[in-house]
């Protein structure tokens, strides 16, 4: 008999607990929409935010199109995540609900590795080499490019500057790329007054292996630095320094 009693009331317990589900699944999709209730993550990369959470929710509520009309369940998930990837800054959005009857969206934004600059474009180049629109509300300290770009140079870009990134002593060392019409490039460093002429991008790895050894023996000191003029990495073995 306590054994049936048992089972008894664990099974009216689950009833009641059904019950409230079902009871709080039909509140929350029967919320309306509002911009109160639209809450928004968004994932923080170096402290660069190219989207604000305002922003972002603006751009909800245009899809949404109503309003204080719209309930949860009317909303469809799949078409207005589609629609906030097709942003310009963001990598991926995720849309759900909460028990609460509140929409959350997070979201995760493309990373700029550098900026193309020219008499017809201004824009992006992302960590997959994709274009991406310049942002309003905050400013990317990457290499700015110009000169000849084009898809096949934009692919050996990108695959200089992911090679850059994956090197410590040359993440930061980057301020500026010219692409010259011959196909070579030239490299402007952030510190110090001089150029680098790279040549064309190819062998990229002993280059900047070069390079970082020169800096070591030749330039470790900003006296050292500020007397270079020139760098060339053209030619195999060596590196040729024009000073001042």
């Amino acid at each position: 008999m306590d054994k049936l009693k048992i089972i008894l009331s664990w099974s009216f317990g689950a009833l009641v607990l059904l019950i409230v589900l079902a009871f709080s699944t039909t509140a929350r999709n029967s919320s309306f929409v509002s911009s109160e209730n639209i809450k928004v993550e968004i994932e923080d990369v170096d402290g660069q935010y190219f989207i604000t959470s305002d922003e972002l929710k603006k751009e909800m509520i245009y899809e949404l199109d109503i309003l204080d009309s719209l309930s949860l369940e009317e909303i469809n998930i799949k078409m207005l995540e589609e629609s906030l990837d097709n942003h310009p800054s963001i990598r991926k959005a995720e849309v759900y609900s909460k028990l609460d009857g509140s929409l959350r969206v997070a979201v995760s934004q493309k990373q700029p590795i550098a900026r193309i600059q020219s008499s017809t474009a201004d824009y992006y180049i992302d960590e997959i080499g994709d274009s991406m629109a310049l942002s309003s509300n905050y400013f990317a300290s990457v290499p700015l490019v110009n000169g000849l770009v084009n898809a096949k140079t934009r692919k050996k870009l990108h695959q200089f500057l992911t090679l850059i990134q994956q090197d410590p002593s040359f993440k930061d060392f980057i301020g500026g790329i010219k692409i010259l019409a011959t196909g070579e490039w030239l490299l402007y460093p952030k510190h110090g007054d001089h150029k680098i002429i790279f040549g064309k991008p190819t062998d990229s790895k002993r280059k900047l292996r070069k390079l970082k050894i020169f800096y070591l023996n030749k330039a470790s000191t900003k006296a050292e630095l500020d007397e270079i003029k020139l760098l060339n990495l053209k030619y195999e073995g060596q590196v040729i320094c024009r000073k001042h």
